[in-house]
């Protein structure tokens, strides 16, 4: 199965290069999406000579990711994994999502499969999510929003045409809606050591819960 590893990347100069060394030492593809980052990502990505694209103009991971399906579609990959810039995913869980293709369409890679997720605001609204998803599919999610996932081809070229897509959540929603097989697999992750989530302010945070949920509900 010929698997390309996509990384959406904004504002990441500090976390990609060794993120890259660190999937490509074991002979995994990379290519990163740089999404406008304002700092010197693209400059370090041209000088490490790592394989990427721009997005051109700033419009989150999601979107993003779908520059990444497209590529994939048109250079004959079977598969994506899509992994996060921040170096909070790790390059060991690879071989478990390429295994897992041989028998689902789309993995996630969750954090609470085997634990409860914490009671923050950030995890109140992943419950908000499940819950949404729930109702939508019947299918029971514990890590909605993870960036980790896997897909096979026939999936992830249907996302790459899809206009209307905001995040991982309503990705999933449309899978199990088209009759995709799909499971979250167990992953650690790891702290992020630099930079800030795109969710550290909360206005910005209830706007993305909003458009999700409204997403969801809707398809």
């Amino acid at each position: 199965m010929k698997i390309l590893i996509i990384i959406p990347a904004y504002n990441e100069e500090k976390t990609i290069v060794s993120l890259v060394r660190s999937i490509q030492q074991h002979g995994w593809e990379c290519l990163v999406i740089n999404d406008c980052s304002t700092d010197s990502t693209p400059q370090v990505l041209e000088k490490e000579k790592i394989p990427f694209l721009n997005t051109g103009k700033n419009s989150g991971s999601a979107k993003a990711k779908q520059k990444g399906f497209a590529y994939a579609r048109d250079h004959g990959y079977d598969a994506v994994i899509s992994m996060d810039a921040d170096g909070q995913h790790l390059p060991e869980y690879i071989p478990a999502l390429a295994k897992g293709l041989e028998d689902y369409d789309y993995l996630i890679g969750s954090r609470f499969v085997n634990e409860e997720r914490p009671w923050t605001a950030r995890m109140a609204g992943s419950r908000l999510i499940s819950a949404a998803i729930k109702e939508k599919t019947g299918f029971t999610v514990k890590d909605p929003t993870s960036g980790m996932c896997a897909l096979r081809r026939s999936l992830f070229c249907e996302l790459a045409e899809e206009k209307e897509i905001v995040a991982e959540a309503d990705m999933l929603v449309y899978a199990l809606l088209h009759g995709y097989r799909c499971r979250e697999i167990p992953v650690r992750m790891a702290e992020r050591k630099e930079g800030q989530s795109y969710f550290f302010k909360p206005s910005r945070a209830a706007r993305f819960m909003y458009r999700v949920l409204k997403r969801i509900r809707t398809m």
